[in-house]
């Protein structure tokens, strides 16, 4: 009896949940029943890298066609991945056409991680603002982004030798338009403009930096050592001496320029003298206008020459406020003072004689012309040889810039010197890590008791 009452009861209040439901609009009286228990959902799981890599690959329009966005900063590691690993195979791949060297492999492997998202965002950029002037639907752009990393993807076969290379382009060329129409739904058109603008705008603005502000310049030779060695590459200023009006350098400045007797190649030196100077060097002292310039002796060092040690002395000269370090070979300055080829290598030689010897010069630096030497005074052909032994200046107008900063160096073998990276070509000189400790300390002593500033100063030239 009690559980007929209770089913009774139960039945009661079943009707009269079906009567309020009917009341309330709803047809479906499941709409008041308790909530119902649903599937579990499953996490959306990620596809694996080799996935990632076939689906880009071999069914580019499937994929692209289902970009959110949502793995943007994926995509963009991705791309790192593969530009680290296939940019220096494919240089040395290379090697087979033309030779390269491992230094320029292993610089490619260190800027690949930096140069790969730049160059990303800023197409991604490009690409952003056009398609917001071409429609008014706004795509976002972390998808941009997305599409545009994984379209880098094809680099992968620029591994392969010769080949390799032209196929990575045009694969990523066409990738890159058919990514941006999938995931845009776009036309085309705005596929392969978007493809297009960002390198062509990148291209641009290198090519203007490069014209006006700064250019990248690799030391080929010792003959501005110890300032600049061999595989130190450098940063040079282009507007340092104005963008169209060619204003005369400073003594001192390490200047680019395009060789007076061979116009193609260009040579880096430090301008000694200015227009109207006379310049004579005697026994390694260089003298402006009569004027011996300031130096202060650090000590006996060895600098690399041809592949052959050689021994010397390094000095500290001073110009102006501008110090600087000058190797003097001892052998060289010994041929030239004697006037004979094998000097006896254990005879002293005194580096502040001035009174004998071979004297080189005098020079008078012309208008509009600088008289440049170089740090490694014995083994630089500058502006004391030019003109078949008779010397001369370098036209002001063909002067490039100023170097300003190294910011890359190789030491031989290809091995890295970090020490030397970021060094100023235009402050306090940095003593290489190659040279003795003694040495060092001492061109710190010359640094820190500099002479008064009106004895550093030349006078001006006799008119």
């Amino acid at each position: 009896m009690r559980k007929l009452n209770s089913a009774t009861m139960a039945w009661e209040r079943g009707v009269q949940r079906i009567a309020l439901a009917r009341e309330a609009g709803f047809e479906d009286t499941d709409a008041m029943t308790g909530p119902t228990e649903t599937a579990p959902v499953e996490p959306e799981r990620r596809p694996s890298l080799g996935a990632t890599l076939r689906a880009v690959l071999f069914t580019p329009r499937e994929w692209f066609s289902r970009l959110s966005g949502h793995t943007a900063g994926r995509a963009v590691r991705l791309a790192i991945l593969v530009h680290v690993v296939a940019d220096p195979l494919a240089l040395l791949g290379m090697h087979l056409l033309e030779p390269v060297h491992a230094p320029t492999a292993l610089a490619m492997l260190i800027a690949a991680p930096i140069s790969t998202p730049i160059g990303i965002c800023f197409t991604a950029a490009m690409v952003h603002g056009l398609a917001r002037l071409t429609s008014r639907e706004r795509p976002h752009f972390s998808l941009v982004v997305e599409t545009l990393a994984y379209a880098q993807l094809p680099f992968l076969v620029a591994i392969v030798p010769v080949a390799g290379p032209v196929v990575a382009l045009a694969w990523w060329l066409w990738l890159s338009a058919l990514g941006l129409r999938s995931a845009l739904r776009r036309s085309w058109l705005f596929g392969w403009a978007g493809t297009v603008v960002g390198p062509a705008v990148g291209m641009t603005m290198a090519l203007g930096l490069r014209t006006f502000c700064v250019e990248a310049f690799k030391m080929p030779s010792p003959s501005m050592a110890p300032t600049l060695l061999v595989g130190d590459h450098f940063f040079v200023r282009k507007n340092a001496y104005g963008w169209f009006e060619h204003r005369l350098p400073e003594r001192g400045d390490v200047v680019v320029f395009r060789a007076p007797e061979r116009s193609e190649q260009d040579l880096v030196k430090r301008v000694m003298g200015l227009p109207g100077d006379t310049i004579v060097l005697q026994a390694g002292a260089v003298f402006i206008n009569g004027w011996r310039i300031a130096t202060c002796v650090a000590g006996a060092a060895t600098v690399k020459v041809a592949g052959e040690e050689r021994s010397g002395f390094v000095v500290v000269e001073m110009i102006g406020d501008r110090a600087y370090l000058v190797f003097h070979d001892e052998a060289a300055l010994r041929q030239r003072e004697h006037g004979h080829e094998h000097g006896d290598e254990h005879e002293p030689i005194d580096e502040h004689q001035h009174g004998k010897g071979n004297v080189q010069g005098p020079y008078v630096v012309q208008e509009n012309e600088v008289f440049v030497l170089g740090d490694n005074r014995e083994n630089s052909d500058d502006s004391r040889g030019w003109f078949e032994g008779r010397g001369g200046g370098v036209r002001v107008d063909h002067i490039k810039g100023r170097a300003n900063m190294i910011w890359m160096s190789f030491a031989e073998g290809g091995r890295a010197d970090w020490s030397r990276i970021g060094t100023s070509l235009t402050s306090a000189p940095k003593c290489p890590t190659s040279f003795p400790p003694a040495i060092c300390s001492a061109v710190e002593r010359c640094l820190t008791s500099p002479p008064a500033p009106e004895t550093t100063t030349p006078p001006s030239p006799k008119r």
